[in-house]
């Protein structure tokens, strides 16, 4: 995938099979929003080949893909109307709008409030968006996403911009998804290995827009593998299918005596 003669993503080999929830992890400028753009149809390959729900890229039907693809990207913000209360924000995702112009029924009402309940934002849905938290919003827009029952739930770096309590309060929003009658499919990208929670089974690892490995989360996270994807001795624990990464305290006492 190249922009501007500039090599965005190179050789990416991977494949999400059903019944498995992945985070796509690496650093800033890895190309994880990149690969969601791809996926979605608002960005195409140079070369190689996409498959999306079976479809091969050249042949999907991006628009009615997305309607199959719940997105949650700090890139719609722009698009909202920070007037509207939360319930039409939630309600226009059911024609994959951003702002409520359509008539809607008391059965889809109700639905779009049960999911702000889901996710512990039912005390929000008369509240103007512009007036919510930052993990507000990011709930707001999950249930967005969900009202239109997607195979697929993509979201793009959703706890970035977020205070310790607020991350968790949204990780354990997210772990309700997985109560819901027919749950979706998750693909979460991330740079902290710390919002890897127990509802994912697999990882992608991403550097300089190339796969560093992929897999299950169990085989692929380790301090060797985070170390490299970063460039900096990290150490990586697991406790309660959490994961944590410090800085090795040998690099800790360089970087004091260089300063």
């Amino acid at each position: 995938m190249k922009r501007d003669n500039h090599l965005i993503l190179n050789a990416i080999d991977w494949e999400m099979q059903p019944g498995e929830n992945w985070i796509v992890l690496g650093p800033n400028g890895s190309g994880k929003t990149t690969l969601f753009k791809l996926l979605l149809g608002y960005m195409f390959p140079t070369s190689g080949m996409i498959t999306v729900l079976g479809d091969e890229s050249g042949y999907v039907n991006f628009p009615e893909t997305r309607k199959v693809i719940g997105w949650v990207s700090h890139s719609l913000e722009a698009m909202i109307h920070q007037e509207d209360p939360a319930i039409e924000i939630v309600l226009s995702g059911l024609r994959g709008g951003t702002r409520l112009w359509h008539h809607v029924n008391q059965v889809e009402r109700t639905h779009a409030l049960q999911l702000l309940q889901l996710l512990d934002a039912a005390h929000v849905a008369d509240r103007e968006y512009g007036l919510l938290s930052q993990g507000e919003r990011e709930k707001v827009l999950i249930a967005r996403a969900l009202v239109s029952a997607p195979r697929v739930l993509i979201l793009d770096e959703p706890c970035a911009g977020l205070d310790i309590a607020s991350r968790e309060r949204l990780m354990v929003s997210l772990a309700s998804i997985e109560g819901m009658e027919s749950p979706p499919q998750l693909l979460m990208s991330t740079h902290h290995v710390e919002e890897i929670s127990p509802l994912f089974t697999h990882a992608l690892l991403m550097k300089d827009g190339l796969r560093v490995s992929s897999g299950k989360i169990s085989e692929v996270i380790s301090s060797k593998s985070i170390s490299h994807l970063f460039g900096m001795p990290l150490m990586v624990k697991r406790a309660n299918g959490r994961f944590r990464a410090i800085i090795e305290s040998g690099f800790q006492e360089k970087i004091r005596d260089r300063t």
